[in-house]
């Protein structure tokens, strides 16, 4: 579920509040008539698939929230502040959340 933590850690940023995975998964019980394991193992699944894709370098479209993908950083020279030193860093791949303008205009 590290995609869905992710998500939730975003959420806490934007809203300052954050909702456990037990109550989303209550929330979408209710909001489905859907039993807890079938939410969770659509949970599971989702989790999966993202991850899958970004593992390719795809970009994921969340309905209205956002997107998720990964970025490329490239390689630089940065500077140790304690002793000026200059230290290579190497290029790496980080992910990267997206609001869509709609959520933002509702939550925001």
């Amino acid at each position: 579920m590290t995609i869905v933590i992710l998500l939730y850690l975003f959420l806490f940023i934007f809203l300052e509040s954050v909702m456990t995975k037990t109550e989303l998964v209550k929330s979408l019980m209710q909001k489905t008539e859907s039993d807890k394991k079938t939410i969770e193992n659509v949970l599971s699944a989702l989790d999966e698939t993202i991850l899958n894709e970004c593992r390719t370098g795809g970009k994921v479209p969340l309905m209205s929230i956002g997107s998720i993908s990964i970025k490329d950083r490239a390689a630089r020279v940065a500077r140790n502040p304690a002793t000026g030193e200059s230290v290579q860093v190497p290029a790496k791949r980080i992910p990267k959340f997206t609001f869509s303008k709609a959520f933002k205009d509702q939550v925001l």
